[in-house]
């Protein structure tokens, strides 16, 4: 490790399961990691890949699941319906992760509704809906995307440092469409 690395918080963080998790078995019989009375925010959680981790982390049995998104208000709220019909407290927050006052604000409205965070999926993320050859991408949309997916997830992680309890998990996220 570097000397930078050693003197951040990050290098707390751990890639493996919280002290708390335990297994058991899911509906097929195959082990399942139990994240029961955890706490979690899980970053374009309105559709998708985020949508399907936050109610996995539901059916895992943690406490609390933050339901972010950016423009998906409807979907988002779906998806915290269905968490909350698991029986689980589920909050929905909007936030632009190329602004880092607005992820601030989402950590720590986070933190005051659950009193801590102890895991952060960093998954929202951009690419054009439509197919668009590298070529034609323009300046404007290159940096559009960069704002979201590369800064967005420096202050997801900033501010997951700041944050995390004790053996607090960070996961990120990326995608082969920038390939």
């Amino acid at each position: 490790q570097s000397s930078w690395h050693k003197s951040t918080k990050f290098a707390k963080l751990k890639i493996s399961y919280p002290l708390e998790c335990r297994r058991q078995e899911s509906r097929k019989g195959e082990q399942m990691i139990q994240f029961e009375g955890q706490v979690v925010l899980v970053t374009g959680a309105s559709r998708g890949i985020g949508a399907a981790t936050a109610l996995g982390f539901a059916r895992a049995g943690v406490r609390g699941v933050v339901v972010h998104y950016h423009t998906r208000l409807e979907e988002a709220r779906a998806v915290a319906d269905k968490i909350e019909q698991a029986g689980v407290e589920s909050i929905v927050l909007g936030a632009d992760l190329a602004d880092a006052a607005a992820v601030e604000t989402l950590f720590s409205e986070s933190f005051a509704r659950f009193g801590g965070i102890d895991v952060v999926v960093a998954n929202a993320g951009i690419w054009p809906p439509e197919p668009c050859p590298l070529e034609r991408v323009s300046p404007e949309r290159w940096a559009h995307t960069l704002r979201v997916n590369l800064d967005g997830m420096f202050h997801v992680c900033r501010e997951a440092g700041k944050i995390l309890r004790g053996d607090g998990a960070l996961v990120r996220v990326s995608s082969t469409a920038g390939q």
